[in-house]
C-alpha cells in the first residue's frame, strides 16, 4: 500500500470527483426526464443514460473509497 502525503494529489482526485458527482447529476435530471444524450454525434435515450449512470455511481464510489483510505 502506498501512502500519500502530497495535498496536490488529493486536492486533485477531489476536483476530479467533484467533476464525476457534478456530471452524474446532470445526467440523473435527464434520465429522469426521459430525456436523451448526444455523445460524439450519436443520439442515446433514457435506458442508455440509466446504465451509463449505474457505471458513474460504482466509479464515484471507488473514488470515494479512496479517500477514506487516504485522507487522515
Amino acid at each position: 500500500m502506498r501512502i500519500i502525503n502530497n495535498n496536490n494529489e488529493i486536492t486533485k482526485c477531489d476536483e476530479k470527483l467533484d467533476e464525476k458527482i457534478e456530471k452524474f447529476r446532470q445526467l440523473t435530471e435527464v434520465a429522469a426526464e426521459q430525456g436523451t444524450i448526444t455523445i460524439d454525434g450519436v443520439t442515446y435515450d433514457s435506458v442508455f443514460i440509466w446504465r451509463m449512470l449505474a457505471k458513474e455511481a460504482l466509479d464515484i464510489a471507488e473514488q470515494q473509497e479512496w479517500f477514506e483510505i487516504h485522507e487522515d
